[in-house]
């Protein structure tokens, strides 16, 4: 009884199909019809149409699917979060050959919903590893939500700047619109934000506290997540209340916005200063790398 009950503990198989073969039966032709004439999966460099693009999508997300049925975050952390990346990472594959703006930005929303639970439920003590990823990967999903949704904003105005004579009135945001930017941009910060942190011995105090900071920065690939973080931040900062009407806590918000952005922007001199320094000391040429 022992022996049966070790073994059927042990004994988990999982089989998928290649995506090729489940490409041939998921096709119309693959229902019964020749298999050498069914629709075979394109290769990603044959791929031009959204349609082709969405089939593979489809495919990959059932697969995906299945395995977090049994791969779950409590009990397989790491299996978990890379299955949930891989989906994120889908959504921006599609998204390249989406020419919907909203369609767009649904599929970028997706991706923040299947990263921001990992983030808000990991511990950066025990899986700094994995924080790392998700947090850097997350900030770039807002921030090119906030681009998005900034470039519209911007083309309403030009449009409206263009019209012969003013005719129709200035296009003014609206304050939804002007939230929406805020909240993508407080987002895109918060990622960053938990992101530098991540690569610090010691963050007591951080910059304003006065405590120095020992950065655990061993090498040059260590130092250019860092630093592209850093960068964004100091651009975030003054991002803040942009669309924010001509109110004076906008107006304030503003300022203080610009002023957390010159302080970043000093401070991240001075640190690729030291850091290029140290981790470039005798190459030529190298520095230009950031």
């Amino acid at each position: 009884e022992n022996r049966e009950e070790s073994a059927a503990s042990v004994t988990f198989v999982v089989r998928f199909l290649t995506l090729e073969k489940t490409a041939i039966v998921a096709s119309p032709a693959g229902g019964g019809g020749d298999a050498a004439t069914a629709a075979h999966l394109p290769k990603p460099r044959a791929i031009t149409t959204f349609a082709e693009a969405r089939f593979v999508f489809l495919l990959a997300q059932k697969h995906l699917d299945a395995a977090l049925t049994f791969f779950k975050l409590d009990g397989h952390v790491t299996d978990h979060v890379y299955l949930m990346r891989a989906i994120s990472r889908l959504y921006r594959d599609l998204s390249l050959f989406e020419t919907d703006e909203k369609r767009r930005q649904a599929m970028f929303l997706r991706r923040a919903s299947a990263l921001q639970p990992l983030v808000d439920q990991l511990n950066p003590r025990v899986y700094t590893g994995l924080l790392k990823m998700l947090s850097f990967e997350l900030g770039e999903v807002y921030l090119t939500l906030l681009e998005m949704k900034s470039a519209r904003i911007e083309q309403k105005l030009g449009e409206s700047r263009g019209r012969e004579g003013g005719r129709g009135g200035a296009y003014v945001p609206s304050k939804a619109e002007g939230e929406k930017c805020d909240e993508y941009c407080r987002l895109a910060i918060r990622a960053f934000e938990g992101f530098v942190p991540l690569y610090q011995k010691d963050s007591e105090g951080g910059r304003e506290g006065g405590k120095a900071i020992v950065w655990d920065l061993p090498s040059k690939e260590d130092f250019g997540p860092v630093f592209r973080a850093s960068f964004h931040l100091a651009r975030l900062y003054g991002r803040m209340f942009v669309y924010g009407g001509p109110g004076e806590s906008a107006h304030k918000g503003r300022v203080d916005g610009n002023k957390k952005s010159l302080e970043a922007y000093e401070w991240i001199r001075n640190f690729a200063a030291e850091q290029l320094e140290r981790l470039w000391s005798g190459e030529e040429g190298g520095k230009e790398t950031y």
